[in-house]
């Protein structure tokens, strides 16, 4: 990389400074002009905001002026002779980078302002951690450039702040916070259905590996708030385990580089992002491949593959070509017949695969599923509008997958364009080929209705880029000839790929608003009361992890038709299991039936997942609505609870 001169580097921190303070100001403008009567329309708060922004900005313009100027010179000595003075108080310095970070959390949730959820002002608080941060930074190394100190700040923070977004999923609130959450922690005790329901229940269908490890607080009989602890634990170690043992692998020639590509990595799989299930397969690979000794690795391919058998479709070949792209990486060509030098990579991936879809059959078949329902993802329709600015992702996959890669593989390609002579085409040819193949896969199936509002199911590519960078930008991918080029990539590119994967998230881990303490024991004991008053056999679609629990009792309940797999099939459009549903509500089989409260609306296309609405209302609830009556609707915690209609 190109070092710039301490100019450029403070240059290019206030042109980033005077970006991130215009969105400021106009945020400042566009929420507080007319809400008061201060200089003409301002109210109190939003005024002193607008003003800071505004003295910030002008202050960062001034500076950057200056920095033209032979004053400036003479002013940069009297800053190295501080540097000095700090580095010898070090201890001070980690001290407050840990208050910078706990400043960060208290000033996004402390405060708990509704003010500071926009994602500029979340930018702006961000920015000025980070400036506040490489100045301490730059004081704990003992050397280095203050390039490499802000670079280091903004992925520490950005690290940080990823970590600060899930603080509102840790609640002691046992109902589900959001449409799904409360589903996971149910399929998850289906791994222990005998100890917790007294009988053996079929097991999850989808992503079996996720729910297996979110058994584990089941084990030992744990409220709500540590089974949510324990994943965001998940996220936050999975993640970061692959993420070292990647850079173990590359062992970067410098210290300080060890820890810029651990922080940025984890930051970048946070883009889609990359559940720790997923994940948990690259591991083994990551931590033993030894291209030395083919059938050892073998062996480690086909151990973490039968993970990713019980993970999704997308990831069975995922082991066995990250063993390949690690071969590819570190074992030149020159000197070798092709066709022999790609046996064991073709050979690992080939059986990496069969591996992981053999073990996924063996599932199916003690999974006590019916074979027809696994596969489901294959037979729902793709939207084709997705691909473009939508109401349920406003950037569009295309758009938005673009912004997430682009940066990084154009500084791929800058360094493979600049020594393009040092590495054999077909090396090349197969690591573009891998991306390649997992981005147009993750390309279709965000398409796929329910693909979710990011870019989850571009997960492999993410990784596989982040594998593949990494090693090319520390230098690590062998040349199979002399290096014939010695050309630096600019730095402002680096800053970008560096500074852009933060933005995917600056909106993420709004607060979540639930019932209070006494609101839900009423709506909880209300459910109860109805549970106890009509014995029968009881079909939870909403909130069925109160049963694991402990917080509900039934007598009798219905394995089938959770809201998750029940909307899975819907979009499938299984017309055997919708039928065997309908044929249960026509016959009353339910006592009672808990639901998510009902709209029974239609939406057109400028509502967020307005297909999966429409589905979900015509194949779900027009159907209930048909066979039963809702009796009560607890608009506190979002749920209604039906009765067959011949009821009183």
């Amino acid at each position: 990389m190109q070092k710039p001169g301490i100019d450029w580097t403070v240059r290019g921190i206030l042109i980033t400074h005077l970006v991130v303070m215009y969105m400021c100001i106009r945020h400042a403008w566009n929420m507080g002009w007319g809400m008061g009567s201060l200089l003409g329309g301002f109210d109190w708060f939003w005024l002193i905001f607008f003003l800071l922004f505004l003295v910030s900005a002008l202050l960062g313009l001034f500076l950057f002026g200056l920095t033209w100027t032979t004053y400036w010179k003479k002013r940069l000595a009297g800053f190295d002779g501080l540097v000095q003075c700090l580095r010898r108080r070090r201890r001070v310095l980690i001290v407050g980078l840990i208050l910078l970070a706990i400043l960060l959390w208290f000033l996004l949730y402390g405060l708990n302002l509704d003010s500071f959820r926009a994602g500029s002002m979340r930018l702006g608080i961000l920015w000025v951690v980070v400036l506040a941060g490489t100045f301490f930074l730059h004081g704990i190394r003992k050397e280095g450039r203050l390039i490499g100190s802000f670079l280091g700040s903004a992925l520490l923070f950005s690290a940080v702040f990823r970590i600060i977004l899930f603080t509102p999923e840790i609640q002691t609130n046992p109902l589900s916070l959001g449409w799904s959450e409360g589903s996971r922690y149910y399929y998850g005790s289906l791994f222990l259905a005998r100890s917790i329901y007294g009988e053996t229940l079929p097991l999850s269908v989808l992503h079996p590996s996720r729910y297996l490890l979110q058994s584990v607080p089941f084990l030992f009989s744990l409220p709500i708030w540590v089974h949510r602890l324990w994943q965001v634990l998940l996220w936050v170690v999975c993640n970061g385990l692959a993420v070292w043992l990647l850079v173990r692998r590359i062992r970067p020639v410098y210290r300080y580089w060890w820890f810029l590509f651990g922080l940025f990595g984890f930051v970048f799989l946070f883009q889609g992002p990359v559940y720790y299930h997923l994940i948990l397969c690259t591991v083994p690979v990551l931590a033993w491949y030894n291209g030395q000794k083919p059938w050892r690795t073998l062996a480690i391919v086909v151990a973490a593959s039968l993970w990713a058998g019980i993970s999704r479709i997308n990831w069975f070949p995922v082991p066995g070509l990250l063993a390949a792209v690690l071969y590819i990486l570190e074992t030149p060509l020159a000197g070798r017949k092709w066709i022999r030098y790609f046996v064991a990579p073709v050979g690992w991936t080939m059986a990496g695969t069969a591996a992981a879809w053999l073990f996924n059959q063996g599932y199916e078949k003690i999974s006590g599923n019916s074979p027809e329902v696994f596969g489901s993802a294959l037979q729902s329709p793709l939207l084709w509008n997705r691909l473009f600015s939508n109401s349920t992702y406003p950037p569009g996959i295309l758009m938005g997958t673009i912004y997430a890669l682009f940066p990084a593989l154009a500084l791929i390609l800058v360094i493979l364009l600049l020594h393009w002579r040092s590495w054999h085409p077909l090396r090349i040819l197969a690591l573009v080929g891998i991306i390649g193949v997992f981005l147009g896969g993750g390309l279709i199936v965000s398409l796929k209705i329910g693909g979710g509002s990011n870019l989850h199911n571009l997960d492999a590519a993410l990784f596989f880029v982040l594998v593949i960078g990494l090693f090319i930008w520390a230098g690590k991918f062998l040349k199979d000839r002399p290096n014939f080029a010695n050309r630096s990539i600019p730095w402002w590119l680096v800053g970008i790929v560096v500074l852009m994967p933060v933005t995917h998230f600056l909106e993420l881990g709004q607060p979540i608003t639930m019932p209070g303490r006494e609101d839900t024991d009423r709506v909880l004991h209300t459910i109860q009361t109805f549970l106890d008053e009509h014995p029968g056999r009881v079909l939870l679609i909403a909130d069925r992890h109160l049963i694991p629990l402990d917080i509900l009792h039934v007598q009798e309940f219905e394995p089938e038709y959770e809201k998750v797999w029940l909307m899975e099939m819907a979009m499938a459009g299984n017309t055997n299991y919708l039928d065997q549903f309908y044929k249960k509500l026509n016959n009353h089989e339910f006592s009672v039936i808990i639901t998510n409260s009902f709209n029974m609306n239609l939406q057109d296309n400028s509502r967020a997942f307005s297909e999966e609405n429409n589905i979900w209302v015509e194949r779900v609830e027009l159907p209930v609505a048909k066979a039963y009556q809702s009796v009560l609707r607890l608009e506190d915690a979002g749920l209604e609870i039906w009765l067959p209609k011949d009821q009183p």
